[in-house]
């Protein structure tokens, strides 16, 4: 049986159009683990600057009044729940371990923050 020009075509542009949806699903595949990839460096640079801003607010702790402690503290939260979706989501460039030791690194901070803070403002002289 011959086929006929028509029906040669008809079939290499079904198979054609077969491997194109193939090949395009296959690749927003990998674009939507590359985008989730990015989304986790993104986390992990915004856990760093709020790290690195924590750290920079807590060198002027002797001059803060409670204004500057509720901020302190809404910052250190924000860092808290991102530390926890970090240790959450098992991230590969961050080790659960190390998420840990920092969480319960930041409550004895705080702590130490507010009595310097409580102590500047009743003028007494606070030492570590």
């Amino acid at each position: 049986m011959k086929l006929l020009l028509q029906h040669k075509i008809l079939f290499g542009y079904i198979i054609s159009v077969a491997a194109i949806l193939v090949y395009e699903r296959t690749r927003t595949c990998e674009i939507a683990v590359e985008s989730d990839e990015l989304r986790t460096v993104g986390w992990n640079t915004a856990a760093h600057c709020e790290i690195t801003e924590l750290a920079t607010l807590g060198k002027s702790v002797i001059g803060w009044n409670e204004e500057d402690n509720r901020t302190y503290r809404a910052k250190r939260l924000r860092l808290d729940s991102l530390l926890l979706t970090l240790h959450r989501k098992r991230i590969r460039f961050v080790h659960p371990e190390q998420v840990n030791t920092l969480r319960c690194c930041l409550w004895p901070k705080r702590r130490t923050c507010c009595t310097s803070c409580r102590a500047s403002a009743s003028g007494k002289r606070w030492t570590a």
